[in-house]
């Protein structure tokens, strides 16, 4: 396999980070509360000691942002 320059990377890569950002944020935006509270176990989030709505919320979101993020840039790839 033919080694790879940090240059090669870069011109890769560059053009599209903004096109990710795009689509995480397009994302975000359409994110509904029922629809993600829908596919939860409630359980999981009181075994996990989740008893505020910030708790519930945040884990929510990072869960998504970060399957979101895996999807999006094994796309790229």
């Amino acid at each position: 396999m033919k080694k790879l320059k940090k240059s090669d990377i870069t011109s890769f890569i560059e053009p599209k980070i903004e096109e990710f950002h795009r689509r995480r944020l397009d994302n975000l935006k359409e994110l509904k509360l029922n629809q993600i509270l829908k596919r939860k176990n409630p359980y999981l989030f009181k075994a996990k000691n989740q008893n505020t709505a910030h708790d519930l919320v945040k884990s929510i979101t990072d869960a998504h942002l970060s399957s979101q993020e895996e999807g999006i840039f094994g796309e790229f790839l």
